[in-house]
């Protein structure tokens, strides 16, 4: 394991040979930034600690994983931040005369060769171990293993930090996907950032006309501890109104658990069937302080 990962031949965009770096490939807005970076640099290999058959398939398999794809690990990757550090750090991009991290979380940390520009798109300084260490030390979203997550956390986030703000002196330019984030940014790690909001799909939205009759509430997005998709759930719970959760994530068991019978949850809901939930419930809830929010962009 302690083996540096050999590069890949580079991949040529006119006379520019890029790399794309992500944290991981499992689901989420990240994942549709580095979808069009993709777009951008279709030839560009990705390299990503781990991810799922559907993503390597959607980016036509460019994808190049780390050790964690495999066996135990995969299934593991959550707890293993120290192996996600050891194994970003340790890439050789030394073929690259561009290296894009899209990264909130370890990605950043990679380290390039005098002469190549690497460029980080932050979504977000890492939330476990900053703005949101509170929120994950009180629910890590790890259901029966909640307590490894927290005594894990308590016992290596003053070294874990030390890490990340180090990590995140390395890129030659940070750009963040919103003004908020920016403002963390500059908390955190001490430097300025430039806006640049991430890629929400509009033309899916286009020509719906209005529905004729709405009726109750919709909430959709990943659902992790910090997307508080938990009060929306509490709230129409105690009040008897309809909601209709969409989505899936760490968070779904807990949230099934504690909702009551006018909650129903849709966890596979494809694009047009989404734009049919927009378009027919009275209200969306939106109960997150979210570094970007992009499902708040399309409702």
């Amino acid at each position: 394991m302690a083996e540096a990962v050999k590069p890949v031949s580079p991949m040529a965009v006119g006379s520019l040979k890029v790399a794309i770096v992500h944290d991981w490939l499992i689901g989420g807005g990240a994942e549709r930034v580095v979808e069009q970076l993709h777009q951008l640099y279709p030839a560009a290999p990705i390299y990503t600690a781990c991810a799922t058959a559907k993503w390597k398939q959607r980016l036509d398999n460019q994808v190049i994983t780390s050790y964690m794809q495999y066996g135990p690990l995969f299934k593991l990757r959550k707890y293993l931040p120290l192996l996600r550090q050891l194994w970003f750090s340790r890439l050789d991009l030394s073929a690259f005369d561009l290296v894009i991290s899209s990264s909130g979380a370890e990605a950043k940390g990679v380290r390039v060769p005098a002469g190549t520009v690497h460029i980080n798109y932050c979504h977000a300084p890492t939330h476990y171990y900053w703005g949101r260490f509170d929120q994950y030390l009180e629910n890590p979203g790890f259901r029966y293993f909640n307590w490894l997550a927290r005594l894990g956390l308590k016992l290596l986030v003053g070294p874990l930090r030390r890490w990340d703000k180090k990590a995140a002196q390395r890129p030659d330019y940070i750009v963040a996907n919103s003004s908020y984030t920016q403002s963390q940014i500059k908390k955190y790690y001490g430097r300025e950032s430039e806006v640049v909001h991430p890629p929400v799909n509009v033309e899916k939205f286009a020509g719906q006309s209005q529905a004729g009759t709405r009726a109750g509430l919709v909430i959709a997005g990943r659902q992790t501890p910090y997307k508080r998709t938990d009060l929306a759930v509490a709230a129409c719970t105690q009040l008897g109104l309809p909601l209709r959760v969409i989505g899936n994530g760490p968070d779904h068991h807990r949230l099934v658990k504690m909702a009551g019978p006018t909650i129903t949850f849709l966890t596979k809901t494809g694009n047009a069937q989404l734009v049919e939930h927009f378009k027919t419930a009275t209200g969306f809830i939106f109960p997150s302080l979210d570094d970007f929010g992009i499902v708040a962009v399309e409702a």
